[in-house]
């Protein structure tokens, strides 16, 4: 008959003896224990992670608004509520942010900011909204306003800005309004340079103006990629060439102004696609050759000046069109466009 074996004998004479047994077990408790308390460290580490850099997000931001406070004068602000203070930085007069501190809006418009735009402003990387507009703000717009990349409406008009437009404000995706104009004051200085080729990749766009600075150079065939484009400001710049084919493509237009420039050749037929426009400027230009009948497709045309050396054509159903537009219809000469008054001398169509 066997001798059943002892299960306690085989544990110890597999361990040894019982101080490494009590190792073994003391090892195998300490690596339960970690695993088990790994995810809740992994927890605190993801809780703290967030924290720590949201608060050094929102001290870039102060320092951000620091820099524009100290780049404008902001001591001889309209209003300077609680700027540059140790008050938290959503009661700073025009600020506003969001749930996580960040800076999402900021409106300082009309606020008699004089001085340049600081690069530091690049660095509010979560702001939907800025107006810097109707100040005295000089110098030049800074490439660092293209990190921005979450700006929905840029408003720097009717300040002093110079120099060019730049290319890296094409990589505001989602902006919605651009609005540069009137930064030339009594016919000097003003916005120079060409407009960027790089503005038609803002494809959510709907208004760009551009009015009254020096631009010059031809208008980008890329801006026909604006799908969503309502109004297209061009007037008052020193642009030359031909209007490009492409704006035909802009389906969403209402408002397409591009006088007073140095614009030549014929107005493009494939305007007449722009169905849904009901604003066009052509005049005080160096156009050729008449409007192109494709016009008559312009259904909701409310307004329309031209200059050309021969405005309207012969057509019977083209005229007949034209009846609806007879008090807003205007047509400049050509080659001396410039010299004819505001309002110009009401087309003979009859």
């Amino acid at each position: 008959m066997s001798k059943k074996k002892d299960p306690a004998a085989r544990f110890t004479k597999h361990n040894g003896n019982d101080a490494s047994f009590g190792r073994i077990v003391a090892h195998r408790l300490r690596r339960t224990f970690a695993l088990l308390l790994r995810p809740v460290g992994i927890a605190l580490v993801a809780v703290a992670l967030p924290a720590a850099s949201g608060t050094a997000y929102a001290q870039t931001d102060k320092d951000a608004l620091v820099a524009l406070y100290n780049a404008t004068d902001g001591a001889n602000w309209d209003t300077n509520t609680n700027w540059n203070s140790s008050a938290a930085i959503d009661t700073w007069y025009g600020v506003r942010t969001d749930a996580a501190g960040r800076v999402d809006s900021l409106n300082l418009r009309n606020n008699s900011l004089s001085g340049s735009i600081p690069a530091e402003l690049g660095d509010l990387t979560n702001l939907k909204y800025l107006a810097l507009n109707n100040n005295s703000l000089s110098g030049s717009i800074p490439a660092e306003l293209g990190d921005l990349t979450n700006l929905r409406e840029l408003y720097l008009h009717e300040n002093n800005l110079t120099g060019p437009i730049p290319a890296e404000l094409g990589n505001l995706t989602k902006l919605e309004t651009l609005d540069l104009r009137d930064n030339k004051e009594n016919r000097n200085g003003g916005l120079t340079g060409s407009i960027p080729a790089e503005l038609g990749d803002l494809t959510n766009l709907k208004e760009l103006n551009l009015f009254n600075n020096s631009l010059t150079g031809s208008i980008p065939a890329e801006l026909g990629d604006l799908t969503n484009l309502n109004r297209l400001v061009l007037n008052s710049n020193a642009l030359t060439g031909s209007i490009p084919a492409e704006l035909g493509d802009l389906d969403s237009l209402k408002h397409l102004d591009l006088s007073d420039n140095s614009l030549s050749g014929s107005i493009p037929a494939k305007l007449g696609d722009l169905t849904n426009l009901q604003f066009l400027y052509l005049n005080r230009n160096d156009l050729t050759g008449s409007i192109p009948t494709e016009f008559i497709n312009l259904s909701e045309l409310e307004y329309l000046r031209v200059s050309s050396e021969r405005c309207v054509p012969g057509d019977t159903a083209f005229q007949e069109w034209l009846g609806d537009l007879e008090q807003h219809l205007h047509c400049f000469r050509a080659g001396g466009s410039n010299q004819d008054s505001p309002r110009g001398r009401r087309a003979r169509y009859r």
